[in-house]
C-alpha cells in the first residue's frame, strides 16, 4: 500500500497551517470590520436602540408606546437615506480595486519576468497570480464590505417595514377601539340610558 495523505497526515503542518490562516484571517477580518464599521456606525447604534427599546420589550409581552415606534421608524428611516448614499460610495473602492487587480494580474501575465525563453499559459498563470495576491486581497476585502454593508441596509428597510406595519396595526385598533366607544355611547344615550 502507498502513502496516501490520509493515511500519512502530517498533523504538525496541518495545525501551523491551521493557526496561521487563523492569524491572517484574524488581520483581513479586523481591516474588514473597521471598514464595514466606519460605514454604519450609526446604522449600527440605531438598530442596537430599536432592539433594546422595542425588540426586547417586545420578547417580555410589554406594549411598546406608538410614540416610540414612530421614533424609531422616523430615526431608522433617516440613517438609512444617509448611510445608503455613504455605502454606494465604498462601491467606488470595490470597483477601482478589481480595476487595480486586473491590471496588475494583466501586467504580470503579459511582462513577466520568469527566467525562460517562452514560458508556458500554465506558468504565465502561476506568475500573474503570484504577483496580484494583494490587490486581489484588497478587492477582496472591499467587496465583501460592500456587500457586508448592503446586506445592513436590506436588513435595516425589513425593520423600517416591519415597524410601519406595527404602527398601522396600532392605529387601526385604537381606531376600532374608538368607533366601538362612540357607538356604544350612542345606543345608550339614544336609549336615554346614559
Amino acid at each position: 500500500m502507498t502513502d496516501t495523505f490520509l493515511s500519512n497526515l502530517d498533523t504538525e503542518q496541518l495545525d501551523s497551517l491551521m493557526e496561521e490562516t487563523r492569524i491572517n484571517v484574524g488581520y483581513v477580518e479586523n481591516i474588514l470590520n473597521n471598514v464595514v464599521d466606519s460605514y454604519t456606525e450609526s446604522l449600527d447604534i440605531t438598530m442596537k436602540n430599536i432592539y433594546n427599546n422595542i425588540i426586547i420589550p417586545l420578547q417580555d409581552e410589554q406594549e411598546v408606546a406608538i410614540t416610540t415606534l414612530e421614533k424609531y421608524f422616523l430615526e431608522l428611516s433617516n440613517v438609512v437615506y444617509f448611510v445608503g448614499a455613504k455605502v454606494e460610495k465604498l462601491n467606488i473602492y470595490d470597483a477601482m480595486s478589481k480595476i487595480a487587480y486586473k491590471e496588475a494580474y494583466n501586467k504580470n501575465y503579459m511582462n513577466p519576468t520568469i527566467d525562460k525563453q517562452k514560458p508556458t499559459v500554465a506558468e504565465l498563470t502561476a506568475f500573474a497570480e503570484d504577483n496580484s495576491l494583494y490587490n486581489q486581497a484588497t478587492n477582496e476585502i472591499y467587496n465583501k464590505a460592500y456587500r457586508l454593508c448592503k446586506q445592513k441596509l436590506d436588513n435595516a428597510n425589513t425593520m423600517i417595514a416591519s415597524i410601519s406595519k406595527t404602527i398601522s396595526r396600532r392605529m387601526n385598533e385604537n381606531q376600532f377601539d374608538n368607533t366601538l366607544k362612540y357607538d356604544t355611547r350612542q345606543v345608550l344615550m339614544e336609549n336615554n340610558i346614559a
